[in-house]
């Protein structure tokens, strides 16, 4: 992607699989799954965009974590385990990179109607996933533009 497009403005850690059921009869497989993707993914793509966004001196990082990431919810316990680690994870590295030009930012929706949420709760409730992507977008713009040569200061 570099060698395409010679930068990596913005990044946006957004997948999440989920296991319905109760814990002490989940399998270690789904487990495994699970934090593959919702955590060791977001890590995973963060450390590969990570130096260039620093030798850039700026860029923005987005993980979308869960409400789940702030309080835990019955049958869904390996999911809020893992967006709490998105949190913590989002919540270090904004701080490992205060003063680098390179922003940090997590979104921690509430039920969002999607085909995850209605596996959950048997239907699609909650925002619609416009809603999610429209405030993406609107932390993606705290990108400082190539041609201002300076960043941006932004609130914490």
């Amino acid at each position: 992607m570099i060698d395409r497009f010679g930068t990596v403005d913005v990044l946006v850690n957004n997948a999440g699989r989920a296991s319905v059921g109760r814990f002490a009869e989940e399998e270690p497989a789904s487990i495994d799954a699970v934090i593959d993707v919702n955590v060791k993914g977001v890590l995973y793509a963060t450390r590969v965009v990570l130096p260039h966004m620093l030798q850039q001196g700026r860029g923005v990082i987005i993980s979308v974590s869960s409400g789940a990431g702030l309080t835990g919810f019955p049958e869904i316990v390996t999911y809020c385990a893992s967006k709490f680690a998105v949190v913590g994870f989002t919540e270090a590295l904004a701080q490992e990179l205060r003063g680098t030009g390179v922003q940090v930012y997590g979104l921690c929706p509430g039920r969002v109607a999607t085909d995850m949420q209605q596996q959950y709760s048997g239907r699609k409730v909650g925002m619609p996933p416009e809603r999610v992507a429209e405030a993406i977008l609107q932390l993606a713009g705290r990108c400082p533009p190539v041609a201002s040569g300076r960043s941006m200061p932004l609130p914490g």
